[in-house]
């Protein structure tokens, strides 16, 4: 009898490892840790990063997204002759190509009756593609600059790029002005010099676009140069800022770095880790600014002998992309440790600015990065030159975004405040009441990635708020998880959900 009761015991003690096992698997994900309010996504389940069988042209060393493809450099079978304004510099074309998966279509010249031998990563486009700035050598002895140019309709039907004789405003002396990126809205341009005023060879600037001028450049600061080179930048939709430097610590050469933009300005420089960056040199990043979902960079061997090669970067799986939803945030969330909900809002607000001082100067001057208290640094973070006139709208962004309500709220009056996220649509619906239960909740909207955000609730902490994630969860609102706002900017603190 000892015998039988023994044996159901062991057996018991089996049937209920099996059962826990079988509850453990139906309630996780492959690749992901389940949290009390959200889900931490292995990194290595994140991103996938493929060869690309394109062969790098000189003087190009990247590709640049444009509509629904991408341009890039190739070998031509004749120099066209173009018109003096015309965009057209030797016997390299430009191609664009359309995008299916990893395969490439079929090859039309960029644009379709011009050459155009200029680096592809260099050039950069506004919102609608009608404008476009890109970087050329005025003369075989002058160094590079970076011109405007336009998408228009010629007297015989045709639209071709028709470029400025001349380099934008900025561009004086002997110093080299390239790579170009634009943020979405138009208004802000980061590029790469060695103008005076730099921290060593190659610095990121800021200038803002003043109609057709813009203004005297700001060395972008202390935090994000160096004393290395740094160059290549591109903002993405959100004006979160990546480059590459061989300055700041890293893998190897020239390492990819991303810096969040918080509202003001951008954050810390973090590195895209071993994941992207290796012993080589990471260059010449670009995302897709549609989707967000497919980006390329090159690799090019440190020793400078053997070829580049083009890389593209998309998700892994279909878990990583429902959680992160473009690859903005993929790096953000590899970047800084996997700090996860990643999605940022966009300020509703900022106070009004006084005129910038910075456009009375003679030359261009490294800005203040810290506030400091003594010898003390308590912020880090580069503030983005402010525009001369007053204004209520996000600084730096091309968003528009939907007030819930005219009167201050708490996260505007600079609390932290606790929101649940719960939809998001192509189009806004504004705010309005949401029934949880027998609670009203007044929504917040915010745009983010081309899409409208809703969010309901605000909570001074995180434990209410985690309460509505679950109740909307249970209402059908199963991609609902919690966010964290300061100023009306999404925090990426993890403190603040411990």
């Amino acid at each position: 009898m000892a015998l039988v009761k023994r044996l159901l015991s062991d057996n018991m003690k089996k049937l209920s490892v099996i059962i826990l096992i079988i509850i453990a698997a139906a309630g996780s994900t492959p690749g992901f840790a389940q949290g009390k309010d959200k889900v931490a996504i292995n990194r290595n389940s994140v991103i996938k990063i493929d060869p690309f069988r394109l062969e790098i042209v000189s003087p190009s060393s990247g590709i640049q997204f444009y509509k629904e493809g991408i341009v890039f450099l190739s070998h031509a079978g004749s120099n066209q002759k173009m018109l003096e304004n015309h965009v057209s510099f030797g016997k390299v074309n430009a191609y664009y190509v359309t995008l299916e998966d990893t395969l490439r279509g079929d090859q039309i010249i960029f644009p379709a009756s011009s050459s155009f031998e200029v680096p592809c990563e260099a050039m950069t486009f506004n919102r609608d593609y009608s404008v476009m700035f890109y970087t050329k050598k005025p003369s075989g002895k002058e160094q590079e600059k970076i011109y405007r140019a336009t998408y228009q309709r010629l007297k015989s039907g045709r639209f071709e790029w028709i470029s400025d004789p001349k380099p934008l405003n900025f561009c004086i002396g002997t110093s080299v002005y390239s790579h170009p990126s634009v943020s979405a809205k138009g208004d802000l341009m980061v590029f790469s010099s060695n103008m005076s005023g730099t921290a060593g060879g190659y610095d990121l600037f800021i200038t803002r676009s003043e109609g057709l001028s813009w203004s005297i450049p700001e060395n972008a600061g202390k935090l994000i140069n160096t004393p290395g080179d740094e160059f290549s930048p591109f903002l993405d939709r959100e004006n979160n800022l990546f480059f590459s430097s061989d300055g700041h610590p890293g893998s190897g050469g020239f390492d990819i770095y991303f810096c969040r933009y918080n509202g003001t300005g951008w954050d810390k420089p973090a590195n895209l880790t071993d994941l992207v960056n290796s012993k080589n040199d990471e260059i010449a990043f670009k995302l897709n600014p549609d989707n967000g979902r497919s980006a390329f960079f090159t690799r090019k061997p440190a020793s400078g002998k053997g070829t580049m090669q083009l890389l593209r970067v998309t998700f892994r799986d279909q878990v990583a992309l429902k959680e992160l939803t473009n690859l903005s945030n993929a790096f953000e969330y590899l970047a800084l440790g996997g700090v996860q909900p990643v999605q940022q809002a966009v300020a509703i607000t900022t106070p009004p600015v006084t005129a910038d001082t910075a456009a009375k100067k003679t030359a261009p001057t490294a800005s203040k990065t810290e506030t400091q208290a003594g010898k003390k640094t308590v912020a880090e973070t580069v503030k983005v030159p402010a525009k001369t006139e007053t204004s209520t709208k996000p600084a730096g962004t091309g968003q528009t975004v939907t007030k819930p309500a005219e009167t201050k709220t708490a996260a505007e009056s600079g609390a932290v405040v606790y929101r649940v996220q719960f939809a998001s649509n192509t189009k806004p619906k504004g705010s309005y009441e949401l029934t949880v239960g027998t609670t009203k909740y007044k929504t917040f909207e915010y745009l983010y990635n081309g899409a409208y955000r809703s969010c309901a609730g605000e909570f001074s902490t995180r434990i209410p708020a985690g309460t509505l994630q679950k109740q909307l969860k249970q209402a059908g609102y199963t991609d609902a998880f919690v966010v964290a706002f300061k100023n009306n900017v999404r925090s990426l603190d993890p403190a603040l959900f411990k």
